[in-house]
C-alpha cells in the first residue's frame, strides 16, 4: 500500500482523442515532460510551396518537369495523418493549367479503407469531387506486379498504377519515424503501394537492433525500402516538416532522396530532445489522428520503453475509437501468448507479420524492462484487451492505480511525454 501523504499536486495535460485529459501528479516526484522543441510555423503557406516549386532541391522547377506530361499519379497519406491538402492544391493548379490528368492515390500501407465520407472530408469536397481517388489495396493480388527481390529477400511486388502514369509526385509530410528513421518519399512506395509480403518482409527488420527512431544511415529497413523504391520513378516529392503541434515549419520540394533528406534534419532539430528515467511513464502519442487505432496509439510505446526504470509501469493514453487498426496476428499474439514467447517468435522471419510486429513492440519493455504495460483507451477495446499481456482500462485514475500497485518503487517518480509517437530520446 502506499501511503496518502498530504502533498503538493502538479497538473499534467496530455492529448486523448480530439480530448485533453488532466491529472494530478505529486510534485516532489514529478521530473517533468518530455515534448518536441519549439519551432517557428510557416508564416506564409502559400508563397513557400511557390518558391520550393521554382526552386526545388537537385531538380528542375516544377513547371520544366511537368512539360509534356498527359497524365501524373499523386501518392499521398491517409487519415493517420494530417490532411495534405494544402499541399495538393498548388500541385493540382499547375495540372490545370497545363491540361495535364491528374489520379490521386492514397498510399494505405496495410492500413484499412477510408469510407467515402471519410475520403471525401479528408481531401475536402472540391479535391475529392474533381479528381479520380484510389485507396491501395495491399491484399489484391490482380493490382500487384512482380519485380523480384530486394537483396534482403523482400519481395518487390508493387501497384501497378505507378506504371500507368508519365509522372509520379509523393505529397507527405515528414516527421520520426520508430521504423525507419523518418517519414515520407520512401514510405509512400513501401509501404505505402506495396504488396503486404513485401510491407511484412521489410517490417521484419523492426526486430533489428539499428532500428530506431530518427536513424536513416544504419537503419536496415529504412536502406531496404530504399532499395525497393529504386525500382520505381518518383518523380517529384513535396514534404513538409512538422512541429508538436501538427504545424508546418518549412517545406521541401524536388528530388526525393536529397529533398527527403534536408527536411529529416529539420525534423531532427525539433524532435530529438535530451530523455530522463522514471518509474512511472504516461506516454500520449498525440491525440487524433495518432491514437486513431492501437496500431498508431501504440507507438507511444516507444520513448516510454526507452525511459521507463526497470520494474517501472508505463500508461499509454490511446482513445483508439477503431478499435485494433489490425486484427490476424496482431489481436492473437497479444490475447493468446506470453511477451516473452511474442518477442521470441517475432525474431523468427518465418512467423513474423505487420500484427507480429504490433504485438512485438507492445511486449518489449516487459521483458526487457520487466515493465507493466497499461493502456487507457475506449471501452469496447478495453474489454476485448482483458486477456491480453498488457493491462487495458478507461481512466487515467484506474491506470495510476494499477501502475503504484505493479511499481517496483514504492515512491515512484514520474514522468510524462507529450507526441510521444515521434520523439528520439537520448538518454
Amino acid at each position: 500500500m502506499h501511503s496518502k501523504e498530504n502533498v503538493m499536486n502538479t497538473q499534467v495535460q496530455l492529448e486523448y482523442g480530439k480530448d485533453v485529459y488532466e491529472f494530478d501528479i505529486p510534485s516532489d516526484r514529478y521530473i517533468g515532460v518530455l515534448m518536441p522543441r519549439e519551432a517557428e510555423p510557416l508564416a506564409n503557406l502559400e508563397k513557400t510551396l511557390s518558391h520550393s516549386f521554382a526552386n526545388p532541391v537537385a531538380s528542375p522547377p516544377l513547371v520544366d518537369k511537368l512539360r509534356g506530361v498527359k497524365s501524373a499519379l499523386i501518392l499521398t497519406v491517409d487519415i493517420t495523418r494530417p490532411s495534405p491538402t494544402p499541399l495538393m492544391r498548388p500541385f493540382l493548379k499547375f495540372c490545370r493549367q497545363m491540361d495535364i490528368f491528374v489520379t490521386i492515390c492514397i498510399s494505405l500501407g496495410r492500413h484499412g479503407p477510408m469510407t467515402e465520407t471519410a475520403l471525401r472530408d479528408f481531401l475536402t469536397p472540391e479535391i475529392f469531387d474533381a479528381y479520380p481517388v484510389v485507396q491501395h489495396d495491399a491484399f489484391d493480388d490482380s493490382i500487384h506486379v512482380d519485380f523480384g527481390y530486394t537483396s534482403r529477400g523482400t519481395p518487390i511486388k508493387i501497384n501497378r498504377i505507378i506504371q500507368q502514369h508519365d509522372f509520379i509526385c509523393g505529397i507527405s509530410y515528414i516527421e520520426p519515424s520508430y521504423l525507419m528513421g523518418y517519414s515520407g518519399s520512401r514510405k509512400l512506395i513501401i509501404p505505402g503501394i506495396a504488396h503486404y509480403s513485401s510491407i511484412d518482409a521489410n517490417h521484419y527488420w523492426l526486430t533489428h537492433s539499428d532500428t530506431r527512431t530518427g536513424e536513416l544511415d544504419d537503419n536496415p529497413m529504412h536502406q531496404d525500402a530504399m532499395e525497393f523504391m529504386r525500382h520505381f520513378r518518383l518523380d517529384w516529392l513535396t514534404c513538409a516538416v512538422l512541429d508538436g503541434g501538427d504545424r508546418i515549419t518549412q517545406i521541401y520540394s524536388g528530388d526525393s532522396v536529397k529533398a527527403h533528406r534536408l527536411a529529416c534534419a529539420d525534423s531532427d532539430k525539433i524532435f530529438r530532445i535530451k530523455g530522463q528515467m522514471a518509474d512511472i511513464v504516461i506516454s500520449s502519442p498525440g491525440g487524433y489522428p495518432y491514437d486513431w487505432d492501437l496500431v498508431q496509439g501504440k507507438k507511444a510505446i516507444i520513448p516510454a520503453m526507452e525511459t521507463v526504470n526497470p520494474g517501472g509501469s508505463i500508461i499509454l493514453l490511446a482513445e483508439c475509437p477503431d478499435g485494433w487498426g489490425a486484427e490476424g496476428t496482431f489481436k492473437k499474439w497479444l490475447l493468446t501468448k506470453t511477451p516473452q514467447d511474442v518477442v521470441r517468435d517475432a525474431k523468427k522471419r518465418e512467423m513474423f507479420s505487420l500484427g507480429a510486429h504490433g504485438a512485438y513492440i507492445l511486449a518489449k519493455p516487459i521483458v526487457q524492462k520487466q515493465a507493466t504495460v497499461i493502456i487507457v483507451t475506449n471501452e469496447d477495446l478495453a474489454s476485448q484487451l482483458q486477456d491480453s499481456y498488457i493491462h487495458a482500462v478507461t481512466t487515467v485514475e484506474e491506470a495510476m492505480e494499477l501502475a503504484h500497485q505493479h511499481c517496483a518503487a514504492s515512491k515512484p517518480t514520474y514522468l510524462a511525454v507529450k507526441s510521444a509517437r515521434r520523439l528520439i530520446c537520448e538518454i
